[in-house]
């Protein structure tokens, strides 16, 4: 505990003792997944302040999406992939030997797992 202490007061020092440093990325190549929701990355502030990281991002409005099929199929990823990670844990609790009593007094007899 003495040793973590000194040493977290000899980093809080070092961190005093260096000059914030920013770094401005201009011209970003923004993701095309992004564009289904409309947005477009501009630029990205990424600031190294003293004993913290701070990021921060502009963004532009799309008018028109340039790729709808992928849209389409991230828009569906995003529906359907909730509904297939709650079927692999379906699966997964369904697959263990477990004590369905245990596990019904402890989640509730409605847990999905064993229906």
């Amino acid at each position: 505990m003495l040793i973590t202490s000194a040493f977290n007061v000899q980093m809080d020092k070092v961190f005093k003792n260096l000059p914030p440093y920013e770094k401005v990325l201009k011209e970003l190549s923004s993701p095309a997944e992004l564009e289904c929701f409309h947005i477009a990355l501009e630029d990205l502030n990424i600031s190294f302040k003293k004993g913290y990281l701070e990021v921060t991002m502009g963004w532009k409005h799309v008018e028109e999406i340039s790729n709808v099929e992928l849209c389409d199929r991230f828009n569906a990823m995003l529906q359907n992939g909730p509904k297939k990670a709650a079927g692999s844990m379906d699966t997964l609790f369904n697959d263990m030997n477990w004590d369905k009593d245990m596990v019904a007094d402890h989640f509730g007899s409605d847990f999905t797992a064993f229906n």
